[in-house]
């Protein structure tokens, strides 16, 4: 898909690079849009995390302004934010999902410049009221507009916010497609990786975080001991030491293996023949695009947008948001079903390749500048 040239410039603000969904999301697009004629930049509190590297290659260089918890570092952080803003004379500032939007938002007024557009790809409840307060009047008078990833997000937003809809665009998440997957790639990707080739492995890509829940697909992981099955953790987090505990408890450390946080995760998901998403909360991950376009069926908690591109025995299976014996025996099921398992992954690629590519990623985003642009 074509992208028109422009001449626009566009900041982007997110806390740090850590390993995340939105943060590959924001490199994506910095890859992306200067093809288009875009100028771009970034902005961070923290000018660190894995991606960095990656985003100094394209010749990005990140400003880095602090947003400290205090009155005095917020007061700061808008006064410098708005200096950046006009130094750089940018249309747009593109901020990402949390609090931080608001203080953006104080920034592009007192610059008098940019438009902001909000970025929300999550579901999360905001915690305190005068947050969750302050986010809504971000959305509602600060934002021009607010792009999410899901349906369901985007009603989440009208419903608890009272934004009209009209100001929310949907854009999916942008994967890189592949080619059909089979059992010899299958095979020797996990020859190349290190693992037993002829196993059923099941994986999960995920940061170590509470929120993401490993802790439960390691509980699932035990109802399938007596299967010929073996797991993959492929990221990286704080709780790491406390889930190679759990699977040595649990008397099956021989067949579980965690392999580290992977900037281009998909060479693992191509040793996968299940993928799993078991978080507390989610919007819809980009893992669940990754997953499908490696051409692995997906066995998911019902939670935020899921279902709208995991669709029942179609590309994946949804179970009832915690529930471990549901997900267990959905599992089983596909653990002996090899036609089912290659059915449901050949429709996944599918999917994606039709709804979720990068190219439309990035021209939807392209698009929504302009019209930002143009409306201003």
């Amino acid at each position: 898909m074509a992208l028109a040239q422009t001449n626009l410039r566009i900041a982007f603000y997110i806390g740090s690079l850590e390993q995340g969904g939105s943060e590959r999301h924001v490199v994506r697009l910095l890859e992306a849009l200067p093809r288009a004629g875009f100028s771009v930049d970034l902005v961070l509190n923290i000018k660190s995390g894995p991606f960095l590297e990656q985003v100094q290659r394209l010749g990005i260089e990140p400003t880095e302004i602090r947003l400290e918890a205090t009155t005095l570092g917020r007061f700061r952080f808008v006064i410098q934010l708005a200096q950046y803003l006009r130094d750089g004379q940018f249309d747009i500032l593109q901020s990402y999902n949390d609090i931080s939007m608001f203080y953006a938002g104080l920034a592009t007024i007192l610059a008098q410049k940019p438009v902001l557009i909000c970025g929300q790809r999550h579901t999360m409840e905001y915690g305190s009221w005068s947050k969750s307060k302050l986010i809504t009047w971000t959305y509602r008078y600060l934002a021009r507009y607010i792009i999410v990833n899901s349906r369901a997000t985007s009603k989440m937003i009208v419903d608890r916010c009272q934004v009209p809809a009209g100001k929310i665009k949907v854009a999916y998440n942008g994967v890189e497609t592949r080619s059909p997957r089979s059992p010899e790639k299958t095979f020797q990707k996990r020859l190349e990786l290190g693992l037993p080739p002829r196993i059923i492995t099941i994986g999960m890509v995920a940061r170590l975080t509470p929120l993401k829940q490993v802790n439960v697909f390691i509980q699932v992981a035990e109802k399938l001991k007596d299967f010929p099955v073996q797991f993959v953790v492929v990221g990286d987090g704080e709780i790491l030491g406390d889930l190679q505990g759990q699977v040595e408890a649990g008397g099956f450390s021989d067949r579980f293996r965690f392999v580290g946080f992977q900037a281009s995760p998909i060479g693992w998901m191509e040793t996968f023949d299940i993928g799993v998403i078991c978080s507390s909360t989610e919007g819809l991950p980009a893992v669940v695009m990754e997953y499908m376009a490696a051409g692995v069926p997906i066995v998911s908690f019902d939670l935020g947008g899921i279902s709208e591109v995991v669709i029942q025995n179609e590309t994946g299976f949804i179970v009832p948001a915690g529930d471990h014996d549901a997900m267990a025996e959905t599992l089983r099921v596909l653990v002996l079903n090899m036609e089912l398992r290659q059915h449901l992954g050949s429709n996944g690629q599918a999917f994606v390749g039709k709804n979720c590519s990068l190219a439309q990623e990035a021209a939807l985003y392209a698009n929504i500048y302009r019209d930002c642009w143009r409306s201003s």
